[in-house]
């Protein structure tokens, strides 16, 4: 699932923009968080994964990009963490880390945001 198809999902979106739950919400999700990458190219296909650790995740967001060749892919980084309490599996979303895409004019990968 991407953020993309979280749109409108209210059961799903986080609760918060922080870099980590509310006082009130940590007992209901893993302390730690993981690191969502996810990528989305223009032409409606991408991939997306999830790790405990930052560097995999802009490892394996770099490598997702170059893959994807398609001029305007882009991708980002963001915390999350697993909400223990839902019904359905779903996670408790932090605040994007790290963004990436591909240039339009030269098709390089260009990273910004939190290093």
């Amino acid at each position: 699932m991407t953020s993309d198809d979280l749109a409108g999902r209210a059961d799903l979106v986080g609760r918060n923009n922080d870099s980590c739950p509310l006082p009130h919400e940590r007992a209901a999700c893993d302390i730690d968080g993981f690191y969502l990458w996810d990528l989305h190219s223009g032409h409606g296909d991408g991939a997306c994964g999830v790790t405990d650790q930052r560097h995999l995740a802009q490892s394996h967001l770099a490598q997702a990009l170059a893959e994807h060749p398609s001029r305007g892919t882009k991708g980002s980084i963001r915390r999350v963490w697993l909400d223990r309490l839902a019904n359905q599996p779903c996670y408790i979303y932090g605040r994007v880390l790290m963004r990436a895409h591909r240039d339009q004019a030269t098709g390089a990968i260009v990273f910004y945001g939190d290093k």
